[in-house]
């Protein structure tokens, strides 16, 4: 008997369609993720904004009304 030696040392189609099926629901979860991530980083920094705009007017006006009343007592 003869043995037939198998030479064929690469991948089939098959496998490679598997990996690359995997690979692909990977990407798009990660990507899901990343996008949730960012999304959540963007709000967090317009929420500081928001809170640095709010303490920013709050300075002004108390600035503005001290300066009002004093040039009142000046006049």
């Amino acid at each position: 008997m003869q043995k037939k030696l198998n030479t064929n040392s690469g991948f089939t189609l098959v496998e490679i369609l598997v990996v690359i099926g995997i690979l692909s629901v990977l990407s798009v979860g990660f990507a899901s993720y990343l996008y949730q991530q960012s999304k959540q980083t963007n709000m967090s920094q317009s929420h500081q904004n928001v809170a640095q705009m709010q303490i920013s007017v709050m300075n002004a006006a108390a600035k503005s009304d001290t300066l009002l009343k004093s040039e009142a007592l000046h006049h």
